[in-house]
């Protein structure tokens, strides 16, 4: 058991390196050289790196650790050693290939079919390294906390906060380069976007949730409060000990199923947990049911 517990920590660590590594990768190439800021501490750093010269690697670092500390104090330690390596991952990633590779990039004419080209590449890379990174059951930390720490003061959802973060950072890049580069990074947000949902659980953008524990109200407490995610408590019975138990059933984005996997894990490592895919989901949160909502 021990043995099992120690590779499964070996491979954790393994796909959050990896993953941060392939993420610097379409920092370095594509996304740095084109002025393409996609929200993020990373697209902080660009913005930094072409106004002042600094590395964007250090500048990753330097804006990260404060906000992860600033997520501990809040949180407490939910977030763990795992994202603060998937930080520190990203961030020496960055310098060292920034070092060896330099931060001009493998597109050369630097004409628009270049610019949506590294948007593009760029987003592809990042989402499937951030991917895979989640599939390590960690992140790169940065705006997910600030947008973890709005929703937990507001009433704003986690998703809505993400947006409203990155929405500003991106906004900033629009003022700072031009109007053009922001609607690229738009691009690359979106293709970001749909690489992790594919990499994380696959090409539908929502999973179903069945999760039975003892400690339910405990694992109920943190989704709702912490992550901001809803869900239904039922009632059900079990077959072979013949007791009474509630299960929570929630619809999980393809994003957070990571996350919430892991919290799962780690509060009950003795928790009955079943993700099925969910074809269409309608209302709160979703697609609007009532069609009068959906402007």
């Amino acid at each position: 058991m021990r043995h099992e517990n120690l590779m499964r920590v070996v491979s954790n660590y393994f796909l959050i390196t990896l993953g941060s590594l392939i993420t610097a990768l379409g920092l370095v190439l594509f996304l740095t050289p084109s002025q393409i800021a996609a929200g993020g501490v990373s697209g902080l750093a660009i913005i930094a790196y072409h106004w002042f010269g600094w590395d964007p690697g250090i500048i990753i670092l330097i804006l990260s650790i404060p906000i992860f500390g600033l997520g501990v104090m809040v949180f407490g330690h939910r977030f763990g050693l795992k994202s603060l390596w998937g930080t520190i991952a990203l961030s020496v990633s960055v310098m060292l290939l920034g070092q060896f590779l330099g931060y001009e990039g493998i597109l050369t004419s630097g004409d628009k079919t270049d610019i949506l080209l590294a948007a593009l590449f760029g987003g592809s890379l990042t989402g499937l390294g951030l991917g895979i990174t989640m599939k390590g059951g960690a992140n790169t930390g940065g705006t997910d906390i600030i947008a973890q720490i709005i929703n937990h003061y507001t009433r704003i959802s986690l998703g809505s906060s993400l947006y409203i973060v990155d929405g500003i950072i991106v906004l900033i890049a629009a003022m700072t380069f031009s109007i053009e580069q922001g609607l690229f990074a738009v691009i690359t947000l979106f293709t970001t976007g749909q690489f992790i949902n594919t990499i994380t659980s696959g090409a539908n953008y929502a999973k179903m949730a069945y999760i039975i524990s003892d400690k339910y109200q405990e694992i109920r407490d943190v989704l709702t409060f912490d992550c901001g995610l809803g869900g239904t408590m039922v009632d059900s019975h079990g077959m072979f000990k013949n007791d009474d138990k509630q299960m929570i059933m929630m619809v999980v984005r393809n994003r957070k199923v990571s996350q919430v996997t892991s919290i799962v894990r780690k509060m009950d490592p003795n928790a009955f947990m079943i993700i099925t895919s969910a074809q269409e989901v309608l209302g709160e949160g979703f697609i609007p049911i009532d069609p009068k909502n959906s402007d």
